[in-house]
């Protein structure tokens, strides 16, 4: 009997491996629209911070009328268009990797469950291009990274409005403008690289399934760690149909496990006994205060951990139920 956990987390391995050098890829070239930004942001926190010495009040509808806080929104555009251009390459690149890696995880996942007897359909790479297409849910890549721009820029704003009224040093407040403000749309690159791989790579799993015609449905395996996502945990077991797309969110390292036809699942722990079988002080750990104070009351039910929304460009989502939420269940 094959253990279906521990391929799943080989394979997640992998996928990880792959991931953490494009996250490296982009980190290295986002060094270069710092070093563009940060004489201009110095200026700016300078400028600011004398004129707030010599009396005058500096907010932010007169930063706006500030003719080098304009200057500043302009070449943070302009920088960030240029590191975005180079961003969508580098992940559209990354998306027909995870693809091609999807599929080959679908036809190992075939050959472990023993369901390949001789050959079978396969993907062909022209297919990949179809997949990533359809993770981007139509939209271009530099739309998608270009959508962080207003919140880049009020960032750097907020950054720099809460060290002059602290009284910051200027070079601390351009600091905290770079490594606060800026680096908001590094976060988003990075963000958008691992939602666009993660749904490459799950899309063709489930079309090599499609494919094969041996699968007839699909379970979603949880990653059994300490880090692992609450609502990754509580969704562990759940069977889908394989035109459906499991719910997922940017950092899903949930396997996908073949169900095939006239054959019984594999059977396997689900992530819930697996958290029952940890400690107390693990438990509490993973759930935080709030919610292992719920849970000892017994006021929800493990299952209640994972909220989906459904709908949206990206269809279905989970994520964590909010402690408000479980307290409004046990109530």
């Amino acid at each position: 009997m094959i253990d279906a956990v521990a391929i799943a987390n080989q394979f997640r391995a992998e996928l990880l491996a792959m991931n953490a050098s494009a996250m490296n890829d982009l980190t290295k070239r986002w060094r270069t629209v710092e070093a563009a930004l940060k004489a201009e942001i110095e200026a700016l926190a300078f400028q600011m911070s004398q004129a707030k010495a010599d009396g005058q009040t500096v907010s932010e509808s007169q930063l706006y009328a500030n003719d080098r806080y304009q200057a500043l929104l302009i070449q943070l555009q302009r920088e960030l268009a240029k590191y975005n251009a180079d961003a969508a390459a580098l992940i559209q690149a990354q998306q027909l990797s995870f693809a091609s890696m999807g599929a080959e995880q679908a036809t190992a996942w075939l050959r472990y469950s023993g369901a390949i007897q001789g050959s079978f359909n396969q993907l062909g790479s022209g297919a990949f291009e179809n997949i990533v297409a359809l993770a981007r849910a139509g939209n271009p890549l530099d739309v998608l990274l270009n959508n962080a721009y207003p919140a880049t820029a009020q960032a750097i704003t907020d950054e720099l409005l809460k060290g002059l009224a602290l009284g910051k040093n200027p070079r601390t407040t351009a600091r905290n403008m770079v490594n606060e403000g800026l680096t908001t749309s590094l976060n988003h690159a990075l963000l958008v690289t691992r939602d666009q791989s993660v749904r490459a790579s799950r899309l063709a799993t489930l079309q090599q399934y499609q494919t094969s015609g041996l699968v007839v449905a699909y379970k979603r395996v949880a990653a059994r760690q300490r880090r692992t996502c609450l609502a990754c945990l509580a969704l562990d077991g759940t069977v889908y149909p394989t035109n459906v797309m499991m719910p997922l969110h940017p950092q899903c390292r949930c396997a996908v496990l073949p169900i095939l036809r006239n054959r019984e699942p594999l059977a396997m722990p689900t992530g819930k006994q697996w958290f029952l079988e940890q400690s107390a002080d693990t438990q509490r750990k993973m759930l935080g205060p709030g919610r292992y104070g719920l849970w000892e009351r017994g006021a929800f039910q493990f299952e209640d951990l994972a909220t989906v929304h459904s709908g949206g460009v990206w269809g279905a989502n989970a994520q964590v139920t909010t402690v408000a939420a479980l307290q409004r269940i046990g109530r």
